[in-house]
């Protein structure tokens, strides 16, 4: 993770990012004007997991139905703070 601060904005990278960054996230901006905070939630979106349980019926020569599961993905959220001073 790298944070950056300039003279009017913050930004904060998360290279190669992955599901498990899904997550509330908190900034705290500091000055010698005082200090602030706030919240965002950032959702990480990434391919979909391979299904489960493929099945062919009715199949033909040119055609065929396929019907599978689809993986739940359970996400686990953990709350992250970020300090931009």
């Amino acid at each position: 993770m790298k944070q950056e601060a300039g003279e009017d904005k913050a930004a904060l990278h998360i290279p190669s990012s992955v599901r498990g960054d899904t997550g509330k996230y908190t900034v705290t901006a500091k000055n010698e004007f005082g200090e602030d905070s706030g919240d965002f939630n950032v959702v990480v979106v990434d391919r979909p997991s391979p299904p489960t349980d493929v099945n062919a019926k009715d199949v033909y020569a040119d055609h065929c139905t396929l019907t599978w599961k689809v993986r739940r993905i359970v996400h686990i959220t953990q709350h992250r703070q970020s300090n931009l001073i």
